[in-house]
């Protein structure tokens, strides 16, 4: 996970979904199923996957179909009488629709809120690809923390899978870092944590691409093997 600023609410959200749904709530105070006006108002999840860069904002990673996530849940919302909730923007998350689901109906209470989240809490573990809490997480929230990587499967099943293989796909040099830090950041500065004490010579072409994120691991190791035997060993030693 890492820090995402509060998305900014669009200008049509008020007029086009939150009154609405409040009418709806009103004229049907006893409903536990509630007009999805955040989906079918087609603009809304968009805008919500731009403010969150594309990102899924709880596995930081590439996404562009997900789903408009309530942080807390519609079930919740009914049994706190909080219903205005449900359709308020404050509330939406942008998940990737597998982690939307495992999250259902998960309590709000337990789970590490997104927007909560600073840079630095977490980091992924290399080459294991383990999402981990790092000792900048604070002590009160390190139980919130192992609850939320459990319980939405942040290191195993298909999100675990993607991870490992951006990873070692990157390794095998089928694409560049610029293409990892677009699909998986948090991963980008895994591996460029991992290069900091690596001096690439700049004379060397490929090094310098290879800093700059155009170069491929590939590009590395015939060009300047020296330094891609360098690389191999920071990740795996």
């Amino acid at each position: 996970m890492q820090h995402f600023p509060r998305p900014k609410k669009p200008d049509y959200f008020d007029r086009e979904i939150y009154s609405p749904g409040i009418q709806y709530i009103q004229s049907y105070p006893t409903a536990t199923e509630f007009r999805p006006l955040w989906s079918r108002v087609k603009k809304c999840a968009e805008d919500l996957r731009k403010e969150f860069q594309s990102l899924c904002a709880y596995s930081v990673i590439f996404c562009d179909d997900g789903h408009v996530d309530h942080f807390i849940s519609q079930q919740e919302c009914c049994r706190s009488n909080h219903k205005e909730l449900i359709y308020s923007w404050e509330n939406y998350r942008y998940a990737s629709p597998i982690v939307n689901q495992n999250k259902s109906r998960k309590p709000s209470t337990l789970i590490l809120d997104p927007l909560d989240v600073r840079d630095g809490w977490f980091e992924v573990d290399l080459p294991s690809t383990l999402l981990v809490a790092t000792t900048q997480l604070p002590v009160e929230l390190i139980e919130k923390a192992r609850y939320t990587l459990k319980e939405l499967h942040l290191n195993d099943g298909k999100i675990f899978d993607r991870r490992r293989s951006l990873f070692n796909r990157f390794v095998k040099g089928d694409f560049a870092l610029g293409y990892v830090a677009c699909i998986c950041p948090i991963m980008e500065r895994a591996i460029r944590n991992r290069l900091h004490s690596i001096a690439f010579d700049p004379t060397i072409a490929s090094c310098l691409r290879f800093e700059q994120g155009v170069a491929t691991m590939g590009e590395l190791e015939q060009y300047a093997s020296h330094i891609h035997e360098q690389v191999m060993l920071q990740f795996y030693q």
